[in-house]
């Protein structure tokens, strides 16, 4: 039965708002939370065969055995590498979530919503928080006005314009 449309207060719209950015965080700490433990699982066993690829290499008589154990070993290695951009994009959800429950906290809040530091705070601490050069790029463009197509489109562009060393630092991961 559909149910009729009727006009929110300001406050119900604010503590709408707000609870909507609780569900969101909820579910991007349990969506991190689940592939934190399945990438853990898949780096533990990467490191594992690697492991077993150094000692039988070191145990192996044959030439063509010992290559294609380093081989393995090396393509092992790749992969964990790999693996590790989910931790670049681990921290950034990470961030992202910890920015939505700030802002749901600071909707909840009557007296704070209309006066302008506690929203000036809370960019302040969002752009402390990031720790990836194109996290911070695309703040700024959205600081600056910049639609969210036009911020992508614009840190893409920048990206573009790197020399293949800077891509290539921007590119290291940092694991937590």
């Amino acid at each position: 039965m559909e149910q009729p449309d009727k006009e929110l207060s300001t406050e119900c719209f604010r503590a709408e708002t707000a609870r909507l950015l609780s569900l969101s965080v909820a579910q991007i700490h349990l969506g991190l939370s689940d592939g934190d433990v399945s990438i853990g699982k898949v780096i533990e066993f990467c490191s594992e065969v690697s492991a077993q690829c150094e000692a039988l290499q070191n145990k192996v008589d044959s030439q063509e055995t010992a290559q294609a154990t380093e081989a393995m070993n090396q393509q092992i290695k790749k992969a964990i590498i790999a693996l590790q951009f989910y931790d670049r994009l681990s921290q950034r959800l990470a961030h992202v979530s910890s920015g939505l429950e700030e802002l749901a906290d600071l909707l909840a809040m009557e007296e704070m919503i209309r006066k302008a530091s506690p929203w000036s705070d809370l960019r302040e601490k969002l752009v402390q928080q990031y720790c990836l050069v194109d996290e911070k790029e695309v703040y700024d463009y959205i600081m600056q006005g910049a639609s969210v197509s036009q911020a992508i489109e614009l840190m893409l562009q920048k990206k573009g314009q790197q020399t293949p060393a800077d891509q290539e630092d921007e590119s290291d991961i940092t694991l937590f």
